[in-house]
């Protein structure tokens, strides 16, 4: 952590002293769940197995692949290289809302998620 933290300080220059753009706010709020979602996202020891959640940085590692299986190497590369949302399950409603269908339910159980363009938008950009 003490190497990424290096490392963006010296991309960073003086803009710690700087007040937090509209970039900053919208990267804050793209990364919070709603409230009613993180209070019963359920808490399992295989949730957190080789996972790290420090300083506001998240690490999964538990993926391995063996250096000689070269068709597992390519799987994790594409996996890795996919799209983050598929175009299939989003829908653009006739009030100008946007509507995302999850492959699998959330932890309350919704299906889909539905918010207005600028959300959608700024969570895009971040």
């Amino acid at each position: 952590m003490a190497r990424v933290r290096r490392l963006l300080a010296r991309h960073d220059g003086d803009a710690a002293d700087d007040e937090p753009d509209a970039l900053a706010y919208a990267q804050a709020e793209a990364v919070q769940l709603p409230m009613s979602l993180a209070e019963h996202a359920p808490r399992t020891s295989a949730s957190r197995r080789r996972c790290a959640f420090i300083d506001g940085f998240s690490l999964h590692a538990d993926t391995s692949v063996d250096a000689a299986d070269r068709s597992a190497l390519e799987r994790l590369v594409r996996y890795v290289l996919r799209p983050l949302i598929s175009a299939d399950r989003l829908t653009a409603r006739p009030d100008g809302r946007v509507e995302y269908h999850f492959r699998r339910s959330d932890p309350s159980g919704r299906t889909s998620g539905v918010t207005d363009g600028s959300t959608w938008c700024r969570r895009l950009a971040t």
